[in-house]
């Protein structure tokens, strides 16, 4: 009797072993994917002075564009490049603006800037980076 639970207990356990193996996805072929890089353009402007500041050059980064009606603004963001608990305040840099999906002509954006009263101040440290995302696997 004993040795019919042991061999129940053993094939109960190699059973659930088993199990969960196959729920775990053991068997399944992996498909590797490559995908590309995809191209971006980053527009923003370049800001010294503290972090919460930058959220308004955002915003009017925004709005000029919906205004002119020059591109969407697919997502925000912010880059901050130093540590506020370390850095004074006054010196913390960041750099923030749209991410959009074409090409703008950076000299062209900068005259359009300069040339709106509402926009003026934003001109000089206005820039547009392309950006690729790197090749990876899936």
């Amino acid at each position: 009797m004993a040795k019919h639970f042991v061999v129940a207990v053993i094939l109960g356990l190699i059973g659930l072993f088993g199990y969960l193996l196959y729920y775990t996805g053991y068997f399944k072929e992996v498909q590797i994917e490559v995908i590309g890089a995809q191209e971006l353009y980053l527009a923003g402007i370049f800001h010294q002075g503290p972090y919460h500041h930058l959220a308004q050059k955002i915003t009017t980064i925004e709005n000029f564009f919906i205004s002119r009606g020059i591109s969407s603004c697919v997502e925000s963001f912010g880059v901050y490049f130093d540590d506020p608990r370390v850095t004074e305040w006054e010196r913390l840099r960041s750099f923030g603006g749209c991410i959009v999906t074409q090409d703008l002509d950076v000299m062209g954006i900068k005259k359009l800037l300069a040339e709106d009263r509402r926009f003026s101040e934003l001109s000089q440290d206005f820039h547009i980076w392309k950006w690729s995302s790197p090749t990876h696997l899936q």
